[in-house]
């Protein structure tokens, strides 16, 4: 990186408090905002931070890093007003119409800096392509959301198109919008968005995977009874009538007996639902090895990229 160039961060602050300062009177709420979505973003990220893989795909088309600051910060800030919707959707944010209208005020900021783009050295006809691919595909998104959420039972088929719609068309966008700023061809953005949406599909069977034990942070997906995660479809799919009723049992007493989420988790690791989401990474992982070959890519560059994989997929599981 040259020293002219600015770390690529997160959230850019410059950016964010530009947009803030037309808010009149709004301390209370910019100092939500600045909690939930800058601590981190003041920092500069290191080599393995989400906001690198525009900035990579920008520059392998003669583009500097400045021009994906924009839409880091929004794609960042949508990321950061999702999490917060899930949260209040699961049962897990305190003072949720709060925290509704702190998600509410990401999003609009998040439009905002898309709307500078052209100030970044991004062209007029690129800046309008990626505005316009981003409010389209955060459609597709919702879409997604709004399909995990009203699905009573969940189906391996589901969660793939649950999946698609949300993991892989939100990492997919991040990737496309590095080359569109940088005038990159449609058939290498192409190759761009279909990484991108291979990696946001592994990273979420390994969230499932993980969140199919609690942690300090979360209570863990059997406790969501709106998505269990794939595990839980998996075993739901396979499993015989009497251990599938079972199951169901189980995962609708967790909230009033905790000892059924011990339960409900030893016939989801026994119907094999770990190997499945194993197998389906290994998969995935091949799927994306192929569309980085696909790009013909400096070798350096290339194993950037690979890492990028190795990071989200899955370990083997031992049967």
């Amino acid at each position: 990186m040259g020293a002219s160039e600015p770390a690529v961060t997160m959230v850019d602050p410059t950016l964010v408090e530009e947009i803030w300062s037309s808010l009149k009177g709004g301390a209370a709420y910019l100092a939500e905002m600045r909690q939930v979505c800058l601590p981190a973003g003041t920092m500069a990220n290191s080599s393995g931070s989400l906001a690198e893989l525009p900035a990579l795909f920008c520059g392998l088309h003669g583009g500097g890093r400045s021009q994906v600051i924009p839409i880091v910060t929004a794609w960042t800030l949508l990321r950061h007003a999702a999490r917060i919707l899930d949260d209040i959707e699961d049962g897990e944010a305190k003072l949720a119409a709060t925290t509704l209208n702190v998600s509410t005020g990401l999003i609009f900021t998040a439009s905002m800096a898309l709307n500078v783009l052209e100030r970044y050295g991004v062209s007029a006809i690129s800046a309008s392509d990626i505005r316009q691919k981003f409010y389209s595909e955060l459609l597709t998104t919702c879409s997604g959301q709004h399909l995990d959420l009203t699905l009573s039972t969940p189906s391996p088929e589901a969660w793939w198109q649950i999946a698609g719609a949300k993991s892989g068309t939100f990492m997919g966008l991040i990737c496309w919008a590095g080359g569109r700023a940088a005038c990159a061809p449609p058939e290498r953005l192409e190759l761009y968005r279909e990484f991108g949406h291979t990696l946001g599909l592994l990273d979420q069977l390994r969230d499932d995977l993980t969140d199919l034990w609690p942690s300090d942070a979360h209570l863990g997906d059997l406790h969501h009874l709106h998505n269990c995660g794939l595990p839980v479809a998996y075993a739901l799919a396979v499993l015989p009538a009497d251990q599938r009723q079972q199951l169901l049992t189980h995962l609708a007493r967790i909230a009033t007996s905790p000892a059924e989420e011990e339960k409900a988790r030893d016939i989801i690791v026994k119907s094999g639902a770990g190997v499945y989401l194993s197998v389906e990474s290994i998969r995935l992982y091949q799927q994306g090895l192929q569309v980085v070959d696909q790009m013909d890519l400096p070798e350096a560059t290339r194993q950037k990229l690979m890492g990028w994989l190795d990071k989200a997929r899955l370990p083997a599981v031992k049967t």
